[in-house]
C-alpha cells in the first residue's frame, strides 16, 4: 500500500525546481501566503507584504536547498493528506456470515465512472476478507491534471473501506477512510452499492446511525463537539484545549439584544476562531449562545501515551463540507491535522498512530451518539 499521497511525477522527487517552475509551485492553493513568507524568512528576507503577487517572485529568483524544498512538500501534502475517516452504523438480519454474503466480483471501475472526473482507480481494487464477519477494502486513485503544470500534473491518493458484523451479529459497521475528494467519492459510491445489494438480500434493517448535520439542533450540535472533545474517557488520551472553532451566527434566527453575541448579527457570514484557550470562551461555555450559534468544526490538543507510541496531536473534528455548502447531509468526520511523536518513538510508523488514533475516538464517537439519541428519544415520551 502507497503512502496517504505520492507523487508520481518523479521530477517533482528528484529537481530543485527554480525559476518559472518555482513560480508555479508556489502559487498552488495549497502553498498559503504564510508558507512563502516563512520560506522568504528561512532565507533572512523580511516582506512587509504577504500578498503572493509581491512575495512569489521574490522567492522564485532564488535557488532553494533541499531542505527548504522538504519544507514547501510538506505543506502540500499536508492539505490532503490527513487521513479522514467516516463511519455509519446499520441493523444486520441474516444469518449468514458476512464474506457469504459480501457482492462477489465487485468491479470499482463500473461502480464509479471516472471519465471527464480527472482521476483514475489503480488496478482492481477487491474486499479481502479478514475474518468471516469483516472485510476490507484498500485501493489507490491517480489523480491528473496536466493544467498545473510540473509539480501537480499526477499524484497518488488511497482510501479505504472498511465493513463489520459485530454485536452479537446485529449490527454492521462501514468505516470509510479517505485523504482526498477523489478517494472519498470512491468511498461513497462503492459502499452505497454494497448497500443496495445487501437490502435487496435482505440483510440491512432500513435505520441506519449516520451522523450528519441534520441530526442535531444548535444545542445539540454544540455539546455533541464538547462532550467530544473535551471528555474523550480514553485513559491514554489528555486533553489539552480546544485550538480552533469555526462558527457562524444562525442566519434563521433574531439574536436578542442581552445575548452577548447579538454584535454577529448581519455583520458575521463565517467566523474562523484560533487560540489556546477556546473551551473557556463563551461560544462553549455560555448556553444562552448555543441557539443562535452554528458550529459545524473543532479542533483540539490532546497528549497520549500508550502501548504504541507517546507523543501529541491535533484531532479535527468536522461536518465536512458544511463550511462550503452548507448541505445539512455533511457526514461527520475526524482527523488527525497534526502528529508529534516523543523521541524514544520516532522509529514507530506515524500512519500506524493515526490509525489507531482515529479507531478509538470513532468508537467513542459512536457510542457518544447513541447515548445522545437515546436521551432526545427518551425526553418526547
Amino acid at each position: 500500500m502507497s503512502n496517504a499521497s505520492q507523487p508520481i511525477n518523479k521530477a517533482f522527487e528528484t529537481k530543485l525546481p527554480y525559476g518559472s517552475e518555482l513560480t508555479d509551485f508556489l502559487t498552488q492553493n495549497y502553498i498559503t501566503e504564510a508558507n512563502v513568507a516563512q520560506l522568504l524568512q528561512k532565507k533572512g528576507v523580511y516582506y512587509g507584504i504577504r500578498d503572493k503577487k509581491f512575495t512569489v517572485p521574490v522567492a522564485a529568483s532564488m535557488l532553494l536547498t533541499p531542505e527548504e524544498f522538504e519544507f514547501l512538500k510538506q505543506k502540500r501534502n499536508t492539505k490532503e493528506d490527513s487521513l479522514k475517516r467516516r463511519s455509519s452504523t446499520l441493523g444486520w438480519t441474516s444469518t449468514k456470515s458476512l464474506s457469504e454474503e459480501i457482492p462477489a466480483n465487485i468491479n470499482v471501475r463500473d461502480i464509479v465512472d471516472t471519465r471527464f472526473k480527472g482521476y483514475e482507480i489503480v488496478g482492481n481494487p477487491r474486499f479481502v476478507v479478514s475474518d468471516k464477519n469483516k472485510v476490507l477494502m484498500k485501493f489507490d486513485i491517480d489523480r491528473i491534471d496536466n493544467t498545473k503544470g510540473w509539480c501537480n500534473s499526477r499524484r497518488r491518493f488511497n482510501g479505504v473501506i472498511e465493513l463489520e458484523v459485530r454485536n452479537g451479529d446485529v449490527e454492521i459497521s462501514i468505516v470509510k477512510q479517505n485523504t482526498s475528494t477523489e478517494t472519498e467519492e470512491v468511498c461513497d459510491k462503492v459502499v452505497s452499492y454494497v448497500k443496495k445489494e445487501l437490502r435487496e438480500k435482505g440483510c440491512l434493517t432500513q435505520d441506519q446511525l449516520s451522523i450528519i448535520f441534520s441530526s442535531f439542533n444548535n444545542e445539540e450540535r454544540i455539546s455533541f463537539f464538547w462532550d467530544l472533545t473535551g471528555e474523550i474517557p480514553e485513559s491514554f488520551m489528555k486533553f489539552e484545549g480546544i485550538t480552533d472553532i469555526d462558527v457562524k451566527p444562525d442566519g434563521q434566527k433574531i439574536i436578542p439584544t442581552e445575548i452577548p453575541i447579538e454584535w454577529m448579527a448581519n455583520k458575521i457570514s463565517k467566523l474562523h476562531v484560533s487560540g489556546d484557550k477556546l473551551h473557556d470562551t463563551f461560544f462553549i461555555t455560555d448556553p444562552e449562545c448555543h441557539p443562535y450559534l452554528i458550529i459545524w468544526r473543532m479542533e483540539a490538543r490532546y497528549s497520549f501515551d500508550d502501548h504504541i507510541a507517546k507523543g501529541s496531536c491535533r484531532l479535527n473534528f468536522e461536518f465536512s463540507g458544511y463550511g462550503r455548502t452548507g448541505r445539512p447531509t455533511s457526514e461527520f468526520t475526524v482527523s488527525v491535522s497534526q502528529l508529534s511523536l516523543d523521541k524514544a518513538f520516532k522509529h514507530v510508523s506515524s500512519k500506524k498512530v493515526i490509525a489507531h488514533l482515529l479507531e478509538k475516538i470513532d468508537n467513542q464517537k459512536t457510542q457518544l451518539y447513541k447515548q445522545l439519541r437515546e436521551i432526545g428519544d427518551s425526553s418526547t415520551l
